[in-house]
């Protein structure tokens, strides 16, 4: 999957899920650091199918990716099947059917992805060595080459009472705006963020120091020049920070001409494609 964010997708039938009284994948993932281990249940999916989710961060398309499914019943624990790929090897099987089918946006999507990830390897120089888009030239082709337009502008409107002390967007793993307060009291407040009249869910880190706190916007890839509004609010619905109107492509026009802007023109040009995948 590479709408909300990149990610590998296990379905299965719904009539072998009612079979035990639970049922969930182990994900192993291998990374230049050591093995990470995650579980994940199952989210109903249309009439017929469970999907189990891995997301993938950008810089790990190359991390190969153990999948197992289990199902309990009676408090017996029965294992299923076992998968390893990786987001890379995936789009490579992809591209070999989507180039034959002569489905050149899927490929395009598929390809700008794999640049995205690049980038972003080697800007963090995290395992650059083993970067997703290598070994792939007969399909290089497919992927886009022009430099995005940028014309968004950010804005803020209000004052209010807390304030943030940085607002920006996070490229390392995934797509995310990010609002950080320190020593802001966040009893019952809440970061709300909608995109296109619709809520956006918001994840919190106090664990960076004492004292702060980071509310975390996923942006969804094909969202990337749509603009999101986001802002701290107190129990009565009122904004207690400034409200913050902004776009992935607004802060990639900031920074154009800067270092970053490499991993920036890749985003774009991976948002893009995907957008232009949906109706």
């Amino acid at each position: 999957s590479f709408q909300e964010y990149i990610g590998i997708q296990v379905l299965l039938i719904n009539q072998s899920v009612a079979d035990y009284d639970e049922i969930y994948v182990v994900a192993v993932q291998q990374t230049p650091n050591g093995e990470v281990t995650t579980t994940t249940e199952g989210i109903l999916y249309a009439n017929n199918y469970t999907i189990f989710e891995q997301q993938i961060v950008s810089w790990s398309m190359t991390e190969q990716v153990t999948m197992t499914l289990y199902g309990k019943k009676n408090g017996v624990v029965y294992q299923g099947v076992t998968i390893t790929t990786s987001v890379k090897k995936l789009a490579e099987e992809k591209l070999l059917t989507y180039s034959t089918q002569g489905n050149e946006k899927v490929c395009r999507a598929l390809v700008d992805m794999l640049n995205y990830g690049a980038a972003v390897q080697s800007y963090y120089n995290y395992n650059a060595t083993n970067l997703p888009n290598t070994d792939i030239e007969k399909y290089l082709s497919y992927g886009s080459t022009h430099t995005p337009e940028l014309s968004a502008t950010n804005s803020t409107a209000g004052t209010g009472t807390v304030t943030v002390y940085g607002d920006n967007i996070s490229l390392q793993d995934k797509v995310e705006f990010n609002l950080m307060f320190n020593n802001a009291d966040m009893e019952g407040r809440e970061v709300k963020a909608t995109v296109g009249g619709e809520a956006v869910d918001v994840s919190y880190n106090t664990e960076i120091a004492p004292g702060w706190t980071i509310a975390r916007v996923a942006v969804a890839t094909s969202k990337m020049r749509e603009v999101y509004t986001i802002a701290l609010y107190d129990a009565n619905g009122n904004a207690v920070t400034q409200i913050y109107n902004v776009s992935v492509e607004g802060y990639a026009k900031n920074r154009q001409g800067t270092e970053k802007s490499v991993v920036d023109v890749a985003m774009m040009r991976y948002g893009d494609a995907v957008r232009a995948l949906l109706p």
